[in-house]
C-alpha cells in the first residue's frame, strides 16, 4: 500500500488530470510550444550564420596571422634580481 504512486502509477494519473482539467487548454499549448521552438531555431541558425561570417571575414582579411612576440619570463628567477631570465620567443 505503501507504493501507491511509485513508478508509472503516477505519470499515469498526472496524464488523465491532465486530460479532465486542462484538455481545452492543450491546443493553446501545443501552439505557443511550436512558436517557441520555431524561434528557438531561427536564433540558433542566425548564430551559426554569424559564426560563418565572422571567420570567413578573418580569413579574407588578407594578411596572414603572425604569430605573437614577446618575452617569457620565469617567476623564480625574476625575484632574485637576474636579468638574464628572459628568454626571447622570436619565430
Amino acid at each position: 500500500m505503501g507504493r501507491l504512486f511509485d513508478g508509472p502509477q503516477i505519470l499515469i494519473v498526472i496524464f488523465i488530470i491532465v486530460l479532465i482539467f486542462a484538455a481545452p487548454k492543450l491546443p493553446g499549448l501545443a501552439k505557443n510550444l511550436g512558436k517557441s521552438m520555431k524561434i528557438f531555431k531561427s536564433e540558433v541558425k542566425s548564430l551559426r550564420d554569424d559564426d560563418d561570417n565572422e571567420s570567413d571575414s578573418d580569413t579574407e582579411s588578407g594578411e596572414p596571422q603572425r604569430p605573437i612576440e614577446g618575452n617569457i619570463v620565469d617567476k623564480d628567477q625574476k625575484s632574485s634580481g637576474s636579468t638574464s631570465s628572459t628568454r626571447h620567443t622570436d619565430s
